[in-house]
């Protein structure tokens, strides 16, 4: 993950919290680490993928789920054509 730079932090404070981050850090402002933009958007840019890969894989499946009903139809057809066969030859 990529660093960031410190982001100041303005607030006031009083005097007691400021005398303790003197003693704590020789000074009586701190910086703080803030997500960085590009962090932020690769995380997003990740769950997108993740939605896209699973869209994939749903539409794969429904893709073969539409290949068999196909298949089953050819099958439906060429039975009803070989019923309609018979029946011509019994109408003979």
């Amino acid at each position: 993950m990529e660093e960031c730079w410190p982001c100041p932090v303005f607030a006031s404070f009083t005097l007691a919290f400021a005398l303790q981050l003197r003693k704590k850090y020789g000074k009586t402002s701190v910086r703080v680490r803030k997500t960085c933009q590009v962090t932020k958007n690769l995380s997003q840019g990740k769950k997108n993928l993740s939605q896209v890969t699973k869209n994939v894989s749903q539409g794969k499946e429904n893709l073969s789920q539409v290949t068999k009903n196909l298949s089953q139809g050819k099958k439906n057809l060429s039975q009803v054509k070989k019923n309609l066969s018979h029946g011509k030859k019994n109408l003979s």
